[in-house]
């Protein structure tokens, strides 16, 4: 961390206006006077710190030097003085998430599944630090917003170095959002945070938290309800049932019944597997490119569950993370996938089979045996996809990726109303009046130049 003047912070950046006040700090939004970039400026006033609370602001402050992740607000840098703090980070233009629920209300159940999908890659990648939050609440969850809603995880001042089996005995956090054992036996571990993260979820769902009380009710009262561990009322028939079963996870009085980190990644309704990241994105277009591979090989059925798997990975991103040319160009391979959906459902596959158990377990072999290969140090994963796609010689002359000038990327009507109402393959198939069609040398042509220009562009963004 550097060691400055306030003349540093005045000759770098041009401060704009005043966005937030605390009790020892100051927030503001500043543009730097070199690239324009717009940042937040926390100042701190070192002589309203106790010394505890000056150790936890350092605290923060190495804890976000060491983050470098989407979901995370970053710091671009720190200074001390003799009067004090200087932290400069990320702007977030969306505010917070507590004061985004006040403005909207209840948010719905598909916002609420993609917030806490990016609050759990979040929380997935301090952990893979052995670093717990501790803190987690809607004000310290930030939003960027532009065609989609970003979050970004801040305020790290209470977090901590814990492993598995670290177990604290201090106060701190927020005290509804602070895990039943911080208070009753005032010793946590881990799952402290997931807590946290349930009171969220159901912030975010119920427009208030299970223990909430009145501006004019005392912490005590708050304290009581907490220790006589009622049952919490999840209503039933306003939310699904894989949302209903995460929070029934997440908000287990006894950690011992709480679900762990893992079985939050992996639950249904988080899917971390399936959310909107470029990891997934890149899964897809690999199990698209084998879905082609294996319907070059009359491996139908394969092909028809490769599909589908690839319709899984890229529908999330798509949705949630696309902008610009990318998102016009994945609308046109959406629609793709879906007709050669619906062409192999009715050409080649015999109407009784609906379930494809064994084809289906091929495909993942093939994928993971893929994965493997994939997991070479210093290997690219997408320079590896043109393998799976027979005959192509990708050129990297400029003029074939003119990609943005070809018809099969202006018409994005019929493609984004089936993105967006996208169903089970199998459904669609079963609703399709397509009449059958055979697939002509000109259409596999047009597949092949589809895919050379969509990994073109992908392996552009991704590097």
């Amino acid at each position: 961390m550097a060691q400055s003047t306030t003349h540093r912070i005045i000759d770098d950046y041009k401060v704009q206006k005043l966005i937030g006040v605390g009790t020892s700090s100051n927030v503001f939004l500043a543009r730097h006077r070199v690239t324009f970039k717009r940042v937040a400026i926390k100042v701190i006033k070192r002589l309203r710190l106790t010394k505890a609370e000056e150790e936890a602001v350092m605290s923060e402050i190495k804890f976000m030097e060491t983050f470098n992740h989407k979901y995370i607000v970053k710091m671009f840098d720190s200074m001390v003085d003799t009067r004090y703090i200087y932290i400069i980070q990320e702007y977030c233009n969306g505010g917070n998430l507590l004061e985004y629920i006040h403005k909207h209300g209840r948010l719905s159940e598909q916002t609420c599944k993609q917030l806490l999908q990016q609050l759990a890659t979040a929380l997935k990648y301090m952990r893979s630090f052995n670093i717990s939050h501790l803190d987690l609440k809607p004000d310290n969850i930030f939003l960027i917003k532009s065609e989609t809603i970003t979050i970004k995880l801040g305020d790290f001042g209470l977090s901590k170095v814990m492993t598995e089996n670290t177990k604290n005995g201090y106060f701190c956090g927020s005290f509804i959002y602070m895990a039943p054992e911080m208070i009753i036996v005032k010793e946590f571990d881990i799952k402290a945070d997931l807590w946290s993260i349930g009171v969220i979820l159901y912030e975010c769902l119920f427009e208030h938290t299970p223990y909430s009380i009145s501006h004019t009710a005392s912490i005590k009262k708050l304290f009581a309800n907490i220790r006589k561990q009622n049952p919490i009322e999840i209503p039933s028939d306003i939310i699904s049932p894989k949302c209903r079963d995460l929070l029934l996870g997440l908000l287990q009085h006894d950690p011992i019944n709480r679900m762990n980190h893992k079985q939050f990644y992996i639950h249904p309704f988080i899917d971390l597997d399936h959310s909107a990241s470029e990891e997934s994105l890149s899964k897809g277009v690999k199990a698209a490119a084998m879905a082609t591979h294996l319907q070059w090989e009359s491996r139908f059925a394969e092909s028809y569950i490769s599909y589908i798997i690839a319709l899984e990975y890229i529908i999330p991103y798509y949705k949630a993370e696309a902008e610009g040319t990318l998102k016009r160009v994945l609308k046109t391979q959406i629609e793709s996938y879906i007709e050669r959906i619906h062409q192999l459902k009715q050409l080649y596959l015999k109407p009784q089979i609906t379930e494809w158990t064994e084809e289906y377990e091929v495909v993942q072999t093939l994928l993971q045996t893929t994965d493997q290969q994939l997991e070479k140090p210093r290997i690219n994963p997408l320079n590896n996809l043109i393998f799976f796609i027979p005959d192509f010689n990708v050129s990297t002359d400029d003029e074939q990726s003119n990609y943005e000038s070809t018809d099969e990327f202006t018409n994005d009507q019929t493609t984004e109303a089936q993105a967006a109402n996208y169903q089970p393959a199998e459904a669609q198939a079963a609703n399709s009046s397509e009449e059958p069609t055979v697939v002509t040398v000109r259409r596999i042509k047009r597949i092949k130049k589809w895919f050379i220009n969509f990994i073109r562009l992908f392996k552009r963004r991704h590097d």
